[in-house]
């Protein structure tokens, strides 16, 4: 966490549990209760009558991720479930998602924005479930996925590669949910891969090269990337602990995530949660020395994957 003796001094101070606020750390992901070298969140809660009033707040940033109200539940630090319009935010203060809550089920138009600003999802929801339509973008503005459904959720799904050719397609039944027959392509229009689902369970998988022949690999609708080697060996051998670090006894886990390319390679690291006295930074220099992975594939093809990967400093004192 950058500047973070001057953070910790400021937050800690003020965790006290009052009759009405509730204040703690939580962590990326499940959003568990967590020390203050563990969070990724900091969470400020306020008892309005039936309801809690939350505000989630990065660690690093000290910027608004979360706000919204939850139903409350006899115990005291409980969150029943979502009621009205739910805010969330990006570390750089633009808007990332804008949601509507009753009882704690999506309901009417919900939007997903990029860093820059742009949109990247759009769909409708009645009572948690998609219907009627649903699109997605990258980040240039590409249409990614277009879905259309009936009043029961019902209807077909495509998904396109960046330059517009369609990279798959298939039948999506209530729930969200994969039925049928999925056919996936390859970037220059050759199968991919053809799947069979029955209520979103996989019941079976035919992969194809990008010449048309069959694979003989291992075929899966997804498979993450694979390091060839011990990832925790390496960063034992070559980590360096910070000389500021180790002097004001600062230690912790900071997580870092990355991009595993389709030739395996490591690229755009960066911290995105953790303590700081220069543990973020030996982190960042540490897993962009990782040698390459096995790439990642999706429906047959190479595909770019997101990974985040916890790396721990631990002081014997």
């Amino acid at each position: 966490m950058k500047y973070l003796l001057t953070v910790l001094t400021l937050w800690v101070s003020t965790i006290a549990y009052g009759q009405d606020t509730i204040k703690h750390f939580i962590t990326l992901g499940d959003e568990r209760k967590c020390k203050p070298y563990d969070g990724y969140y900091y969470r400020v809660a306020f008892k309005e009558s039936d309801w809690w009033r939350v505000k989630d707040y990065y660690c690093t940033t000290r910027s608004l991720y979360r706000d919204g109200v939850y139903k409350h539940k006899n115990d005291k630090d409980s969150f029943y479930s979502e009621q009205g319009m739910f805010f969330y935010y990006h570390p750089n203060k633009m808007i990332m998602k804008k949601v509507r809550f009753i009882n704690g089920l999506k309901e009417g138009l919900a939007k997903e924005y990029h860093r820059s600003g742009g949109l990247a999802d759009s769909a409708f929801y009645k009572k948690g479930l998609l219907y009627k339509a649903h699109y997605a973008w990258d980040s240039a503005g590409n249409i990614k996925i277009k879905t259309h459904l009936d009043d029961e959720g019902i209807g077909e799904r495509w998904e396109y590669h960046p330059d517009g050719k369609v990279a798959g397609y298939g039948k999506i039944v209530t729930g969200y949910k994969q039925d049928s027959i999925w056919t996936y392509y390859h970037d220059n229009g050759q199968i991919s891969s053809i799947e069979q689902y029955k209520d979103d369970s996989l019941l079976s998988i035919h992969c194809f090269n990008a010449d048309g022949t069959p694979s003989k690999d291992s075929c899966y609708p997804e498979q993450m990337p694979e390091p060839p080697y011990n990832v925790n060996t390496f960063l034992g051998q070559n980590i360096h602990y910070p000389d500021f670090a180790r002097e004001h006894r600062i230690d912790g886990r900071v997580s870092v995530e990355f991009i595993v390319d389709i030739d395996g390679t490591i690229k755009d690291v960066k911290a995105i949660g953790g303590p700081g006295g220069g543990l973020r930074e030996e982190s960042v220099r540490i897993v962009s020395l990782l040698p390459p992975w096995k790439p990642g594939k999706s429906h047959n093809r190479l595909a770019r994957v997101y990974y985040t990967l916890p790396v721990s400093y631990r002081l014997e004192y």
